[in-house]
């Protein structure tokens, strides 16, 4: 039997890589600016617009096992939240941060600004030290 030169597998997964990254460079990385960021910090849970809206979908689609996954822990109701890191690993313990956080929305813009980070965009990270 004749092994063929690459992994259907392997290739099917960087072509899903290459589309999600030209999207990203296409339609989400122009709409990461200073006022989509401060819209966020605003109102993490309100309306937004279609420039904010497009960057939280895309966020919120991220496929990739690399990046962690955030959720909000709060050991009683009202008390201080606070972000834990999901490992994405089966069985694994979720990791807490020290930070705490007075409200939800509060924490909710800091997990929004964690993700961005997360992409590891130079650009982006210029665009979160403006508004920071």
């Amino acid at each position: 039997m004749i092994q063929p030169p690459w992994d259907p597998a392997e290739k099917v997964a960087a072509a899903a890589r290459a589309a999600a990254r030209h999207r990203f460079e296409t339609q989400v990385k122009p709409r990461i600016t200073a006022v989509t960021v401060a819209e966020h910090r605003a109102d993490p849970f309100g309306r937004h617009s279609v420039d904010l809206e497009i960057v939280l979908r895309y966020l919120g689609r991220d496929l990739t096992t690399q990046r962690p996954r955030y959720v909000l822990v709060s050991e009683t109701p009202y008390s201080p939240s606070r972000i834990a890191e999901n490992p994405r690993v089966p069985g694994a313990p979720i990791a807490l941060t020290d930070e705490c956080y007075a409200s939800e929305e509060e924490a909710q813009h800091a997990i929004f600004v964690r993700r961005l980070r997360d992409l590891g965009d130079p650009d982006v990270d210029h665009v979160l030290a403006q508004v920071a």
